[in-house]
């Protein structure tokens, strides 16, 4: 879920589930490859109640043939109020096949 706020009307991220993903990556990552909810802008948001990750469907990174990445579960940043609560962040694995790719996981990151 990705939202780019320009506007004064505050925008509210509610009640969704990012779960199920599998991702194998194969080639060389130098930035943020998954963001479960990211915002950027100017204006307020609001994120409540949302699950990333589940039990019996996890979230799966496999650096193959790489180095890892950064993972995001909640990713905000901009000038704006930035209101997080209520939300679970869970069952997300980052695994290699080799012994050098590494991966950087983040619950939440607030910047601005």
């Amino acid at each position: 879920i990705s939202l780019i706020q320009l506007f004064t009307t505050a925008s509210t991220v509610q009640g969704n589930t990012i779960a199920g993903i599998t991702l194998n990556i194969s080639a060389t990552v130098s930035s943020a490859f998954f963001q479960g909810i990211s915002c950027a802008g100017s204006s307020t948001v609001n994120v409540i109640n949302n699950i990333v990750g589940l039990p019996l469907a996890p979230i799966v990174f496999n650096a193959t043939n790489s180095n890892g990445g950064t993972i995001y579960a909640i990713n905000l940043s901009g000038s704006g109020s930035m209101n997080v609560q209520g939300n679970t962040i869970q069952s997300i694995t980052a695994t290699s096949t080799l012994a050098g790719p590494a991966f950087t996981v983040i619950g939440i990151s607030l910047a601005g």
